[in-house]
């Protein structure tokens, strides 16, 4: 898996290998990329589903 960039709020870029399986579903939402990189830091098993669940609501509303 190669690495992607993503351009934050602020402008930064930030380099993540974890975004990279979510890049491949074409999610341009801040807030949600924002949320799976505090999963993926932090691998709370509870947040993890909550925003499982938020990310199917989601791609349903799309």
């Amino acid at each position: 898996m190669t690495a992607v960039e993503w351009k934050t709020k602020n402008g930064k870029r930030t380099p993540n290998k974890n975004i990279d399986r979510y890049a491949r579903m074409n999610i341009t939402n801040d807030r949600l990329i924002q949320l799976f990189l505090i999963t993926d830091n932090k691998s709370d098993d509870c947040r993890a589903m909550k925003i499982s669940q938020y990310l199917k609501n989601f791609i349903q509303t799309k």
